[in-house]
């Protein structure tokens, strides 16, 4: 291990101690109650916040307007890499929509499987065709080259293992009049522990902790996967970057920068292939954090340049909080001694019910069985709050942008 990782390791557990002892000692949490303990309180804020943003999570559910379906041909765009046992999945659903489209496979010249899986794909289907990345190692780059090629003006992209219904573009495009991006919901297959995991991981973080958010200040994800936007989406942000690692989070703060619409589809999904062992399921995530740091990095600099610009502030605000409020769970962990020495340790229950009742609710609306692992749903809140604190350390201290592969299988 070099140097400079045995001290982005050290930054880290110094890091997580701190916050622990904050947590720990008085005058933590910013709104106190005369009366009420203060970890009593946090606590208690905290179950609400849930809860409220579950609401918030559900009514969007339920009042979702469809639009008119438009014919307009789409671009699909399928970038992969080390995904030859899975590209079967996005490819075929996509030749099998009910809506003209044609499908180019982004390959890495590298990984020979995926370039002889994309071909044989095109050879099974018409619609199908194959780029190798001109900027290897980068997947932004490779979305960019397949939208500069395309002969359409609205474009899609989804990952190697996503699976789409056949009405998806029919439920999606006529959208497109209004605005100009549509992120649809891709939701993990829940089909072991470590999958459960991080299924109920991105619904939460991914969608419910973020329904305040959107509200209060207009910000909409756009992301790399499950995204169907036009010419001019294109146009106002320049594409994706492909000096980002997480060039979809990116893209989105480059979308709220520049009044790009973004409109988010929740009833209509995509299905995706879960990581399968904990150890990828922690790479995937520190790294996309990673690059989270990278984009809050990069609008601290957009703030500082375009001073006179409101939204710059906004989008600046909405970084500090994504990464700041995942890290500041672990303040929340260091009042549960507090709360044991008041014995009122049964507080501590009530977020815990909260994210129940959100995680239940969930798993029913996706249709899948709720077997026994949604007990588990509350590990994934400080695990998410370790890597938030861990993709900082990280960042500041042993930067790496290389690409990061989970298994995939049939």
């Amino acid at each position: 291990m070099t140097l400079r990782r045995w001290t982005a390791r050290v930054a880290f557990a110094v890091a997580v101690v701190a916050l622990l002892a904050v947590g720990y000692l008085p005058g933590s949490n910013p709104l106190p109650v005369v009366g009420v303990p203060e970890a009593a309180f946090s606590f208690a804020s905290f179950a609400a916040f849930i809860l409220v943003s579950g609401v918030v999570f559900a009514y969007k559910f339920r009042t979702e307007p469809r639009a008119d379906p438009a014919d307009d041909p789409v671009t699909a765009v399928v970038p992969t890499y080390r995904d030859a046992q899975v590209l079967h999945r996005s490819v075929e659903s996509l030749a099998a929509v009910d809506h003209p489209v044609d499908i180019t496979v982004v390959v890495e010249p590298d990984d020979a499987a995926g370039r002889e899986r994309a071909r044989e794909l095109a050879a099974d289907h018409d619609a199908v065709s194959v780029l190798v990345n001109p900027d290897p190692g980068t997947k932004a780059a490779g979305v960019n080259a397949a939208i500069d090629a395309a002969d359409t003006d609205l474009y899609g992209v989804f990952d190697a293992d996503q699976e789409v219904d056949a009405d998806f573009f029919r439920r999606v495009t006529g959208f497109l009049d209004r605005y100009d991006v549509v992120q649809t919901r891709f939701v993990p297959r829940p089909s072991g522990v470590v999958e459960s995991l991080a299924y109920y991981e991105f619904m939460l973080f991914g969608h419910c902790f973020r329904q305040l958010l959107y509200a209060f200040t207009g910000f909409r994800m756009a992301t790399s996967k499950a995204l169907v936007f036009s010419d001019a989406a294109v146009a106002n942000t320049g594409g994706y970057d492909p000096d980002m690692i997480s060039e979809d989070y990116d893209f989105a703060h480059r979308c709220y920068l520049a009044g790009v619409d973004v409109k988010m589809l929740y009833t209509t999904t995509v299905r995706e292939e879960s990581a399968h062992t904990l150890a990828d399921w922690w790479g995937q995530r520190k790294r996309w954090m990673t690059g989270n740091v990278q984009v809050l990095h990069r609008l601290l600099s957009t703030a500082a340049r375009r001073p006179d610009h409101p939204r710059s502030y906004v989008s600046l605000g909405v970084g500090v909080a994504s990464i700041g409020g995942s890290a500041f769970l672990l303040t929340i962990v260091g009042k549960l001694p507090v709360l044991a020495d008041l014995d009122l340790l049964w507080v501590a229950a009530l977020p815990v019910l909260a994210i129940y009742a959100v995680a239940i609710g969930i798993r029913r609306v996706d249709d899948y069985p709720l077997g026994w692992d949604w007990l588990l749903t509350p590990l994934v809140l400080p695990f998410f709050s370790l890597i938030a604190v861990m993709a900082f350390a990280d960042y500041l201290l042993d930067f790496s942008g290389e690409w990061f592969a989970v298994e995939k299988g049939e």
